[in-house]
């Protein structure tokens, strides 16, 4: 079963211009993408990963970190500097 994958929308999440769009691209292969509203954790992009669990949310996610998301999503533990942007105050919600 695929993962879902949300991206935030948000004001803050799309200042920086083409990231989620780019996240959404590497993403869509292995995971159903979806955009959601805010999710009042703005340090953005945002982008939650939903994989047989309940969502976990990473903040200020950029290019950088498409490939260690693309793992996530299919399955594999976030590294280590994934880790240190989880905003587990977010874990398992969706507004």
């Amino acid at each position: 079963m695929k993962a879902t994958v949300y991206i935030c929308t948000g004001s803050t999440c799309r200042k920086k211009k083409g990231t989620a769009k780019k996240l959404a691209s590497a993403l869509e292969p292995v995971a159903s993408v979806k955009r959601v509203k805010c999710q009042k954790i703005c340090k953005g992009p945002v982008v939650g990963i939903q994989n047989g669990a309940p969502v976990q949310w990473f903040r200020s996610c950029g290019d950088d970190d498409r490939k260690d998301l693309v793992r996530v999503a299919e399955g594999h533990k976030p590294s280590k500097s994934l880790r240190k942007r989880v905003a587990s105050k977010r874990d398992g919600k969706l507004r």
